[in-house]
């Protein structure tokens, strides 16, 4: 979603209207791989959706098939999440991201729990 909606050159003014773009969503599909909860803006686009859309049965969690085409460890993965080594690929992405997750959570510690606590359940949700 952020390549495409937000202005890559202008992340400040852009990072604003995440909350707008995401609320116009009726439903978030993850692609969850091995990579994906490296990726902070990938889990900062999650939250804005929760945050505006306020219902995990809105958050579609499929996961991906790994280099060796069996699925990816997910439940490992998710267990070890901590938002302290996720990446971006230009530093101050991260600085201002990780940011915009503090003034929200508080804590990095609290929203790496959250994020770990929202996706177990969103990718073990069986579907009626």
């Amino acid at each position: 979603l952020d390549k495409v909606c937000l202005d890559q050159a202008n992340i400040d003014e852009s990072l604003e209207c995440l909350p707008v773009f995401l609320s116009g969503c009726t439903q978030l599909l993850v692609v969850a791989g091995k990579t994906y909860l490296t990726r902070l803006w990938c889990i900062v686009e999650l939250f804005v959706f929760l945050k505006t859309s306020g219902k995990l049965e809105n958050l579609d969690v499929r996961l991906a098939t790994c280099d060796c085409g069996n699925p990816c460890r997910f439940d490992d993965l998710v267990r070890d999440f901590d938002a302290q080594n996720v990446t971006c690929s230009r530093p101050v992405d991260k600085d201002r991201l990780l940011a915009f997750v503090e003034s929200g959570f508080g804590e990095l510690d609290t929203f790496s729990k959250e994020v770990r606590k929202v996706l177990i359940e969103a990718s073990t949700r069986k579907e009626p």
